[in-house]
């Protein structure tokens, strides 16, 4: 039996992280035992849970450096358990800034190592490329022009987004688009930061809609705090994002995963994104690209608008609402939406990484 051991740092990488063990389970055809830090969608697929996600999950500067202590204590512990367990593989799963170091130990240790949704050094830490080269038996890419970062042994496997769009665009029923969608982010800070300017801002507006607000189920009641000193009328889901997204003629959505499958989607959107103010400083200073929205850096220009920091400000976004709500930009992102799957290629990401996976666990036998 083959030991796979999981360092998972965040909710979308526990989607990863659940997709690519059914793929494994599927194409290897042999026992495999699968242990680590993951989340509850690694665990239904049958993740032995060292630690849950939820004891990582930090974002900014300043939130890290108050966890410090915290987060050398959790390093520690799963140092010792990859030691006793002595797994045949370890894959690093995004999460650079706690994955980095690990997948160095565990090299350095005689591990086999994979490195799976590589750091977006393109965006910034450049360097970070190399210590990933050195210390990956395998690299696995979902963003395309990767490769030509991290070299040859580098390989692009498809993403992730286009799939679940794929697959939820077979299953929807094509509803009439008349909500406006506010969509604060996945994690405490993210809502506290970003949602009262989004809700300032369509309050500014004549809407003339249903407003929806979408948070994982554990933000629910600070979302319902927030929503409430707001003064602003919006119904409340949790976890129902792409259910909603498709229902809106409009949106406001914070950076991440969702506004590629907001623009995926062919749904007019802009971007807002706000952390504290020594964050955003550190964040500018580092930064390589203009752009924060993943569909605007694949398409190399701001398709979609972005409201960072101070230009998070309601009058700015409320003349992007009144004008979007005015004009029929539909046909327009519908075609936006196909350029971007032609960028993105191939289907079926997490078969193409079970596959390479499997030949460097397997290569031996």
């Amino acid at each position: 039996m083959k030991k796979v051991f999981f360092l998972i740092g965040e909710e979308s990488g526990d989607t990863r992280g659940a997709d690519l063990i059914r793929a494994l389970s599927d194409n290897a055809g042999r026992d495999m035992e699968f242990t680590g830090i993951c989340g509850s969608q690694m665990k239904a697929e049958g993740c032995r849970q060292l630690l849950s996600i939820e004891k990582l999950s930090v974002t900014g500067f300043t939130e890290v450096l108050k966890k410090l202590p915290h987060l050398l204590k959790i390093r520690k512990m799963v140092k010792k358990a990859i030691i006793e367990q002595h797994p045949d593989l370890i894959i690093a799963i995004d999460y650079p800034g706690f994955n980095l170091n690990m997948i160095k130990w565990a090299k350095i240790k005689g591990f086999k190592t994979c490195y799976y949704v590589l750091p977006q050094v393109w965006a910034w830490k450049e360097k970070r490329k190399f210590k990933v080269r050195k210390y990956s038996d395998l690299m696995l890419s979902i963003i395309p022009f990767e490769r030509d970062i991290y070299g040859s042994d580098c390989y692009y496997v498809g993403n992730p987004v286009k799939d679940r769009i794929l697959e939820f665009q077979i299953s929807d029923q094509g509803g009439v688009r008349e909500k406006f969608g506010l969509f604060p982010g996945s994690r405490s800070n993210e809502v506290a930061r970003n949602l009262p300017v989004m809700l300032e801002s369509v309050r500014k507006c004549d809407i003339g809609i249903p407003i929806v607000v979408n948070v994982p189920e554990d933000l629910l009641e600070l979302t319902k705090k927030v929503v409430k000193e707001s003064g602003t009328e919006a119904e409340i889901f949790t976890s129902r994002f792409l259910e909603l997204l498709s229902q809106c003629r409009c949106a406001l959505i914070s950076s991440g995963t969702a506004t590629l499958e907001a623009a995926l989607l062919g749904i007019p959107f802009a971007i807002i994104y706000k952390v504290s103010p020594i964050t955003y400083m550190i964040a500018k200073k580092l930064a390589k690209i203009e752009h924060i929205g993943l569909p605007n850096i694949l398409l190399n220009r701001e398709e979609f608008p972005e409201f960072i920091q101070h230009r998070a400000n309601p009058d700015l976004i409320g003349e992007f609402i009144n004008s979007s709500l005015k004009d029929d930009l539909s046909a327009k992102k519908r075609e936006v939406a196909q350029e971007l799957n032609d960028i993105l290629g191939t289907e079926h990401y997490a078969s193409h990484a079970a596959e390479k996976i499997g030949t460097l666990l397997f290569q031996e036998e």
